[in-house]
């Protein structure tokens, strides 16, 4: 093992949000630390079990929460409290879904996904136990997070809000009363919610390098920029692309994909669309001819993609930029453009709005200046070292 760490056998619990895209990065460390020779359980709903499993993992089934709409007992919530609220009973039934598991036995480590927080945190104190924050996303600390506002210039105009900040909003009082009872339920009563929640833990894996990451310098070694963390990918190529030559166009895994494809009608390019997680490629309709659609990505598309176009998922990023792919971010929301500011500044790709994707997808193609700094970003991500590098980091964290 690279950090020196003489490794005994040790047993991992990874807990996540059932988001197909989130457990990924997750899945693949899993299965590096059975390949080692250590046990992990892993925390998911019922639909995913199978892809859990197939991993080597053990998956333990909880019933989410999600899909269900909590109701306040005293006024009716907002959207945004709603939702928060929302997370807490999911966290409360992974609890319970492995306390009931476990028994009197324990873990040596928890690993959760910072969407897990409140499931991982509560479980990590109430046990005892060494833990580990993982970031799918960018890192955040006192210095950057998602909850600060930006300008159009992706410069922050204020600091993120602290959770003393979220506890003293009154409309996310429901989402605090409900974490406060889940902290009282499990005998944490010396625990505030504003403790809980803090936003730096003692230590954080982060699937971005460093090199990438928003106020880079802010953060201190509580936290291990290991990449992206993607599992072992087959050399073989199950797709070609056209013999017309035309550079090729990745639209992958984005539920506005067709409306962006549509962007390329007479464009001098070849567009290969995934629209995403449960849509019928058959169901689209009105795509230009330079258009094709599969249902998943075929293997070997992002090695021929001379663009890809993404709508700012963090994972799906730093994927094309492992393979010196430029990317033109074409954000839903402030988080993803966030992600696209971030390529902008560093020149390995664009933030465009829809109706300047056509323009930049064919400014980037070609374009010199950004092939040197995405060979620099290449190496970045390399040095990071991924998957091995966080399985490292894990066993290293569950041996002191």
């Amino acid at each position: 093992m690279c950090l020196g760490v003489t490794v005994v056998p040790s047993h991992f619990l990874f807990i996540s949000i059932p988001d197909p895209g989130r457990l990924s990065p997750h899945l693949a460390i899993g299965k590096e630390l059975v390949r080692r020779g250590h046990s992990v359980k892993f925390v998911t709903v019922e639909p995913m079990a199978a892809l859990v499993g197939s991993y080597g993992v053990e998956p333990l089934v909880y019933g989410s929460a999600y899909g269900s709409i909590p109701v306040h007992e005293e006024k009716e919530m907002s959207a945004e409290a709603a939702m928060l609220a929302l997370s807490v009973d999911d966290s409360a039934a992974m609890i319970d879904a492995v306390e009931a598991a476990y028994g009197d036995e324990r873990p040596d480590l928890i690993a959760y996904d910072v969407a897990s927080g409140t499931a991982g945190r509560v479980l990590a104190r109430k046990w005892g136990l060494p833990a580990a924050q993982l970031y799918a996303d960018f890192a955040q600390n006192d210095e950057f997070a998602y909850t600060q506002p930006f300008d159009d210039d992706g410069v922050a105009l204020g600091e993120p809000l602290s959770p003393a900040g979220w506890a003293a909003r009154s409309e996310l009082k429901p989402w605090v009363d409900r974490t406060e009872r889940l902290l009282t339920a499990h005998g944490l009563t010396d625990v505030t919610f504003a403790e809980l929640l803090e936003v730096v833990q003692e230590f954080n894996l982060v699937y971005v390098p460093k090199a990438l990451q928003p106020a880079a310098d802010s953060f201190d070694d509580r936290f291990r920029f290991v990449g992206p963390c993607v599992g072992e990918q087959p050399a073989r190529d199950d797709w070609q692309p056209p013999a017309d030559g035309l550079p090729v166009v990745l639209v992958p895994s984005a539920p506005q994909g067709a409306d962006l494809a549509r962007a390329f009608v007479g464009a001098p390019v070849h567009v290969v669309l995934t629209p995403g997680p449960g849509a019928d490629p058959a169901s689209l309709s009105e795509l230009p001819p330079n258009v094709e659609v599969h249902a998943s990505l075929p293997q070997g598309v992002l090695r021929h993609a001379a663009v890809v176009v993404s709508q700012g998922d963090v994972g799906n990023v730093t994927e094309a930029l492992a393979a010196g792919r430029p990317v033109v971010v074409v954000p839903p929301a402030l988080p993803a453009r966030i992600t696209g500011f971030q390529l902008a500044k560093l020149g390995l790709g664009r933030l465009a709005a829809p109706d300047g994707l056509r323009d930049a997808v064919l400014d980037l193609i070609g374009d010199r200046a950004v092939a040197e700094r995405l060979a620099w970003m290449r190496g970045e991500i390399e040095a990071a070292g991924g998957v091995p590098r966080a399985a490292d980091e894990l066993e290293a964290h569950a041996a002191r």
